[in-house]
């Protein structure tokens, strides 16, 4: 915002009326604020990542039970009627 607020400090509007010549508009250098730069360059370092060996989860439980068929082995096979108390 500085930059933009000194480039139009002295601002002067003029008209280009020359329709066939060829010529360059000349500026006006005697400030030498542009040369200025405000932002940084950097480059960022590379960083090495290491791969983890990550293991499988099985999904399934262990269990000691033993089962008949695959049904049996659901969890709403498992219950049993309701009682009365």
């Amino acid at each position: 915002t500085v930059k933009i607020f000194h480039a139009f400090e002295n601002y002067k509007h003029e008209v280009c009326t020359s329709k066939g010549a060829k010529h360059i508009h000349q500026i006006d250098h005697d400030c030498l604020f542009y040369k200025f730069h405000l932002n940084n360059h950097f480059t960022i370092q590379q960083i090495s990542y290491q791969i983890l060996d990550i293991p499988e989860i099985s999904l399934e439980i262990p269990t000691d039970y033993q089962f008949l068929s695959e049904y049996q082995n659901l969890h709403f096979a498992l219950r049993g009627p309701p009682g009365l108390i």
